[in-house]
């Protein structure tokens, strides 16, 4: 059965790290993450989704011994980004689940961190938004793009994991990894 791993987090907050540690561990795992599709400066959510749907035809056309692990890394920090990929997971018959890597603390305590997972991307050259940002850009986008925007999820609990960003990557895959199989 194909099945479908959303990630929700903050930028920086590893969605894509963990997701390509997955990959390295399961069988016919395909990952589509949002910071590879850019209009400009900004990310196109349009072709986001419309990987995805390609994704899911492809999935539609081929034999069971072809069914895949979709892991689909964006922010997906308010309900109507999410339900945008639910809606694609359903219509194709798609089983999903969520991966909240945002801890159910105070948010405002964790944008140190967040910033400076930002500063070190910056250095390394890694693709991100907030790329050669300011702290104090960086620190207003964060602020008034994700965390004051921030929705929780409110899936049925076979559907949803609860882990924290701050936890090791390795903590992280293997408690998805132990999800998965349960």
């Amino acid at each position: 059965m194909t099945i479908a791993i959303i990630f929700v987090g903050f930028p920086c907050c590893g969605k894509t790290t963990i997701a390509l540690e997955l990959q390295k561990q399961l069988y016919n795992t395909v990952c589509i993450e949002q910071d590879t599709y850019y209009n400009g400066r900004f990310a196109d959510h349009n072709a986001y989704l419309n990987a995805i749907e390609k994704e899911c035809n492809i999935k539609k056309r081929k034999s069971k011994d072809n069914e895949k692990i979709l892991l689909l890394c964006k922010n997906h920090h308010t309900q109507k980004n999410r339900k945008c990929v639910i809606n694609i997971m359903k219509k194709y018959n798609i089983k999903y689940f969520i991966v909240n890597l945002i801890p159910k603390e105070n948010h405002n305590n964790i944008i140190d961190e967040l910033l400076n997972r930002i500063e070190k991307r910056s250095i390394e050259g890694t693709n991100s938004h907030l790329k050669n940002k300011s702290r104090k850009q960086s620190y207003y986008i964060l602020k008034k793009g994700f965390i004051d925007t921030y929705e929780e999820p409110y899936p049925s609990k076979e559907e949803y994991l609860q882990l924290n960003f701050m936890d090791s990557i390795k903590e992280n895959v293997d408690k998805i990894l132990s999800f998965i199989k349960n």
